[in-house]
């Protein structure tokens, strides 16, 4: 199994590297990294806050740009070139098709993102600025991110267009940064106030914003880059973070199998 997996996502990744797209984002990033030198002269005593905030900013955004735009192909590609008939005829489990497509995928995003990183690094140390550990804490924790986005990524694709798959995926990881903001509006509808006491519609309001927040992806568990731009120490349980996102990560891959296994090819 772990053979056939790999293979799999091997050739995933022999493909992705060939991907145009792939460069064209690769290249704004590294612009941007670099540009943020420039933006920084235009500062007073905040240049090296700056350089850190763009650089990390860079290697966020423009690794999700990377995840939804190569992921919504994954499968589609093969629909489209009709090499999947080839692959499903095969004494290959499609749950293993689908993750060796994930796995490959996430191969590419640890490249670019490896990429990406030792050119924000090398400029910080070239400036002369200080790289404290929670700065690469930051960029580990994107990279966890970045893995959650893919498996959504590679769960709409599994059962949707790619225009479509990259919409739903956008839209998901858009909402995914606003948890936060809807535990928060559930907990401010359960305060109690004199002048204004908690009713059962608020109650039922604040019990579907917290159901809500726990289906979406909590992706600002993963966002660390105020901490790391002011140098402070991290003192939320990163492990913890992490699980969840590899659990999370883990219940979207079963959801694409599923889905998968139950699409027609005949």
């Amino acid at each position: 199994m772990l053979g056939r997996i790999l293979a799999i996502a091997t050739n995933t990744f022999r493909e992705a590297i060939r991907n145009k797209i792939l460069y064209i984002l690769l290249a704004f990033a590294m612009v941007l990294i670099i540009f943020s030198i420039v933006m920084s002269a235009l500062s007073i005593g905040q240049d090296e806050k700056i350089i850190k905030d763009v650089g990390l900013f860079a290697i966020t955004f423009f690794g999700v740009l990377i995840a939804i735009m190569v992921g919504i192909g994954l499968i589609y590609n093969e629909l489209d070139k009709r090499t999947i008939y080839v692959i499903v005829s095969k004494p290959l489990h499609r749950y293993e098709f689908v993750l060796g497509k994930f796995f490959g995928l996430v191969m590419t995003i640890l490249v670019n993102v490896g990429i990406m990183s030792a050119v924000y690094l090398a400029l910080l140390a070239v400036k002369g600025y200080s790289i404290p550990f929670v700065l690469i804490e930051a960029i580990l924790m994107t990279v966890m991110e970045l893995v959650v986005v893919t498996a959504l990524a590679t769960l709409f694709s599994s059962f949707s267009t790619p225009i479509l798959s990259a919409v739903y995926t956008f839209m998901l990881y858009i909402a995914g940064k606003l948890t936060d903001d809807l535990i928060r509006f559930a907990s401010q509808m359960m305060t109690e106030k004199a002048y204004d006491p908690v009713t059962v519609a608020d109650k039922l309001m604040a019990k579907t914003a917290i159901s809500i927040s726990w289906i979406l992806p909590q992706l600002e568990k993963f966002n660390i880059r105020n901490q790391a731009v002011n140098g402070i120490p991290i003192t939320d349980s990163l492990m913890m973070n992490t699980l969840y996102g590899l659990l999370y990560t883990g219940c979207i891959l079963f959801i694409a199998s599923v889905c998968f296994s139950k699409r027609n090819f005949k």
